[in-house]
């Protein structure tokens, strides 16, 4: 008897608990708002394909299998999967009324142009970061190099028995 009693105040004690876990939460509700008004299921199907013709205009190689890169982001890169982890990421990098903020914000028309124009911004600044990057790829290389040799000889210098 003392059993069972001690077991249903622990129940009755852990019901509001239960209950306020089963309540939405407000800030992840408003995370999940936020993500719709930047529209960012869209957002991000354009953004992978976006990457991968810069990818294909900057490495012809990749060229021909850019379609079958397509084809894997589409089967696992959907937002049935990614949505929820994005919406995790919204609601620990911002507080509630920052998203509240953010989803005014992108509720007005300068909001609507940032968000139009921000997949055409970000192509363009990779575009930048590549030909930046194809400008001083010979020294990267000739730095990768001296790494390389490095690593050998830090390699072969145990096997000496350090007597130097």
């Amino acid at each position: 008897m003392k059993r069972l009693t001690l077991t249903t105040v622990l129940l009755l004690g852990l019901s509001p608990l239960a209950a306020w876990c089963a309540e939405p939460d407000s800030h992840r509700q408003a995370a999940v708002e936020l993500l719709k008004a930047m529209n960012m299921e869209n957002a991000m199907i354009a953004g992978a394909s976006s990457m991968l013709d810069a990818q294909a205009q900057s490495n012809p190689g990749f060229a021909p299998y850019r379609d079958v890169v397509q084809k894997w982001v589409e089967k696992y890169l959907t937002w049935d999967a990614v949505g929820p982890r994005m919406t995790d990421l919204y609601e620990a990098a911002f507080t509630e009324p920052e998203i509240r903020d953010l989803i005014a914000f992108y509720k007005t028309p300068t909001g609507q142009k940032a968000l139009a124009k921000m997949p055409v911004l970000m192509q363009q600044g990779m575009q930048i970061g590549m030909e930046v990057t194809q400008q001083h790829k010979a020294e990267l290389e000739t730095m990768i190099h001296a790494r390389g040799e490095e690593l050998e000889k830090a390699k072969k210098k145990p096997e000496g028995g350090g007597g130097d």
